[in-house]
């Protein structure tokens, strides 16, 4: 976290917002690893208390939150994009089982993933 000397300052808000990119930047590489927030916590030195308020004010969101959206992002693209069965894709996704890679597409995009992949189909 920021030297709280230089709380306010321009040199505190620039630590904040590196501080933030660095995260943004390990969620980048390591989002489909699907590290447990200890992973970030322990690179970038810092509480979850402090990551939490940190992405809150600069991304608007929790960290896990930030996760997600990126996980989302990728396997729902992946869904449309590819033929691979779901059980393919959990693996590879580091999903436990098929059903938890169901729940987590259904709640992101109010669909099963056959269902999804039927809407949005590019092959």
């Amino acid at each position: 976290m920021p030297n709280r000397e230089n709380f306010g300052s321009k040199k505190h808000l620039d630590e904040e917002n590196d501080l933030v990119e660095h995260f943004k930047s390990l969620a980048a590489k390591y989002a489909l690893q699907r590290r447990p927030l200890r992973f970030y916590l322990n690179r970038l030195d810092m509480s979850l208390a402090e990551l939490t308020l940190l992405t809150k004010r600069y991304l608007g969101k929790t960290p896990k939150k930030y996760l997600n959206e990126i996980l989302a992002t990728i396997l729902l693209s992946e869904i449309i994009r590819t033929e691979l069965p779901f059980k393919t894709l959990s693996r590879k996704f580091r999903f436990g089982t098929s059903s938890s890679m169901a729940n987590f597409v259904k709640t992101w995009s109010g669909m099963t993933p056959r269902e999804f992949r039927a809407m949005n189909c590019l092959v």
